[in-house]
């Protein structure tokens, strides 16, 4: 008798469980996502390298800085890059496109890459440190 006990009193408590489920249904507020780092991983994409050459050590002086960018960039998304990379905003972006030297192979022909340059200008007193690490 008392396994019939059993099923009868579980039978009985199952409706209950349900009445109660819906009323512990509520909307529930969703979580806020934290951001706590920049995302810099498109900005190091659009900045290839910085050019380290005589004619841009003696610019930087100026505030003039010169990078290597990738190719299809255009000039606001470079101003964010170096904005999300080195914390400093420019004032202006200068950008040229430098089709490669077409050279030679023993008879062969060949050609290098072309590239795209980009000049920052940074505001007075702002600099950067490209030479960290070199």
């Amino acid at each position: 008798m008392a396994i019939l006990d059993k099923i009868k009193n579980k039978k009985e408590e199952a409706p209950k469980a349900k009445a109660e489920k819906k009323v512990e249904t509520t909307p529930k507020i969703s979580s806020v996502k934290k951001v706590t780092a920049k995302d810099t991983s498109n900005a190091f994409k659009v900045i290839v390298k910085p050019v380290v050459s005589e004619k841009s050590n003696s610019e930087e002086a100026k505030g003039k800085y010169t990078f290597i960018v990738a190719i299809n960039t255009n000039k606001v998304e470079i101003k964010k890059a170096i904005n999300d990379i080195y914390g400093v905003l420019p004032l202006k972006v200068r950008t040229s496109i430098t089709d490669g030297k077409v050279k030679r192979f023993g008879r062969s022909r060949g050609r290098r890459s072309s590239f795209k340059k980009a000049v920052v200008t940074l505001p007075k007193g702002k600099t950067i440190n490209i030479h960290e690490g070199v």
